[in-house]
């Protein structure tokens, strides 16, 4: 194999000259190059099919004008010279925008405008640099590299915005882009949407050049790097970044949409203060207990007083606003029945039969009790009946003197401490029934489907990408959002409007193999 550098030279004097293609002559770049740099990374089946499906998704967003080939005007130092692609105006308009829905319309409400995101240094065409040296972890040095140095070293300042990135090695980050290429390559209509969210990150975090590799780490990464983004741009409008999650999902609630959902797992006390402008009153305190306003449209949600606090009678009780009204949104049509006889017997029961299953037995039979309740235009599943969860609301005296309630617990779990909610769906417009848009039983495109109803305290969940994962949430607005902070490899949330195949389809087209199902 020749030498990198005379391949870059004969590269940059075949495009210069008369007749040349700057697209074929990338592209030859592109094989000789990233055979070398990626083969560290995977075996050689591997590497060549991820080199196929990835250069594919280049093409074809040359093709659609978000990315154009870049090559130096004039021969350069083959050793330095920047060789690959570049955004176009287009794609440094849209591309980030085309995936985060949440964002692309909370930037409307807000009249977030082109020349204010300047402003901010996320509009700087990114780079692919083929001729890059960056083996893919450096990348997190360069976050912000674009944006204004006081905002930069404000952001880092709050603290690590990476917090908790988990420590694969070379070759999980390898297996793991490899399965999201391919989640890409499969999917039947949005296979564009994982590279267009790749690029879009790495300009949104204002990285400015990306290697082969370093699309990798995002790609592996995604979900770190959408918190990083959608917390900067929050910040330049002034609002937490949780608001966006309201904005995705408006079109399930047409007289409301939930605001802030920030929430606090440590220092709720002190940090709740800040929270001034966007608690509302949900209740006051009589005779020494929380009687709570709407009590009757919150569905086994639980109050308590926490035992420390002590409480005046005929004080208000005040709630972030986005919780306050995300509680209300819980399907009313099968509360759960739940019981201590209930679960001392049948419940026992069952549980401790299932304890002699393996675990692909046993979550077979916590499925078989669940009743389709509603289907989409196509006939697939969209709504299962299934047992609510409890959510236990806790109530603290804040600085400030108020009381203040915080969700505390959603079902067997506590809050997460972090909040990168993946990909929202979008409404897909199906109005008339396709036969070709019926979801097969156990696999989709090639991909084994599963169901989660419920996932209970214990051994973590883990998910791959060789199957297809729905967590259905019975339209459970408070445990959507829950799950969609939680769950956040590889995570999309389907919202109203949108049938099972599209959100299935846009889902691996993005990336995603985790599908939270909401079912409204």
């Amino acid at each position: 194999m020749e030498p990198v550098a005379d391949v870059v030279t004969q590269l940059v004097l075949t495009a210069l000259s008369a007749g040349g293609d700057p697209l074929g002559s990338i592209l030859k770049l592109f094989t000789h190059v990233t055979i070398s740099t990626i083969r560290f990374y995977l075996d050689h089946r591997a590497c060549k099919h991820f080199l196929e499906d990835i250069k594919d998704l280049f093409v074809r967003l040359t093709q659609q004008v978000y990315i154009e080939p870049l090559i130096p005007s004039a021969p350069a130092d083959p050793q330095t010279a920047k060789i690959g692609w570049i955004m176009t105006a287009k794609g440094t308009e849209e591309l980030f925008f085309s995936v985060y829905t949440d964002v692309s319309r909370a930037r409307r409400h807000f009249n977030l405008t082109t020349a204010r995101l300047e402003t901010m240094g996320v509009m700087k065409p990114l780079v692919v640099n083929l001729n890059s040296k960056s083996k893919g972890e450096s990348i997190r040095s360069r976050l912000g590299a674009t944006w204004p140095a006081q905002w930069r070293q404000a952001m880092l300042q709050r603290g690590n915005p990476l917090q908790g990135l988990p420590m694969y090695d070379k070759r999980d980050i390898s297996r793991f882009a490899l399965g999201m290429v391919r989640n890409a390559a499969r999917s039947p209509a949005h296979r564009d949407l994982l590279l267009a969210r790749v690029l879009g990150l790495a300009q949104f975090c204002g990285i400015g050049e990306v290697s082969l590799p370093d699309l990798m780490e995002l790609m592996v990464h995604s979900c770190y790097y959408e918190k990083v983004a959608r917390r900067y741009i929050a910040a330049a409008l002034g609002v937490h970044h949780t608001v966006f999650a309201g904005f995705a999902l408006e079109c399930g609630l047409p007289e409301s949409r939930v605001g802030s959902l920030q929430n606090p797992m440590e220092n709720f006390a002190e940090v709740a203060a800040s929270f001034e402008n966007e608690l509302v009153p949900i209740g006051v305190i009589e005779r020494r207990k929380a009687k709570i306003t709407r009590s009757n449209e919150l569905v086994h949600v639980q109050f308590k007083i926490d035992s420390s606090t002590a409480v005046v009678e005929g004080e208000t009780i005040y709630m972030i606003s986005g919780w306050a009204e995300a509680l209300l949104h819980r399907p009313h049509d099968h509360p759960s029945k739940r019981s201590l006889t209930k679960d001392m017997t049948v419940g026992l029961v069952k549980d401790i039969g299932k304890e002699f299953l393996p675990p692909p037995l046993r979550l077979k039979a916590g499925n078989l009790t669940r009743r389709i309740s509603r289907r989409d235009i196509h006939g697939n599943p969209i709504y299962f009946s299934s047992d609510l969860e409890s959510v236990r609301v806790s109530i603290k005296r804040i600085a400030g003197n108020k009381l203040a309630a915080k969700v505390a617990q959603f079902g067997d779990f506590k809050p997460p401490p972090f909040g990168g909610q993946g990909v929202f769906g979008v409404q897909c417009g199906c109005k008339t029934a396709d036969k070709n848009k019926i979801l097969p039983g156990a696999a989709f495109k090639g991909y084994k489907r599963e169901n989660i109803f419920k996932f209970r305290a214990g051994p973590p969940l883990r998910i791959g990408y060789d199957v297809i994962l729905y967590h259905w949430t019975a339209g459970d607005l408070p445990m959507i959002l829950f799950w969609a902070e939680s769950l956040i490899k590889g995570t999309y949330i389907q919202v109203a409007g949108e049938c099972m195949y599209c959100a299935t389809s846009r889902a691996l087209g993005s990336g995603c193999n985790l599908i939270i199902a909401g079912g409204w």
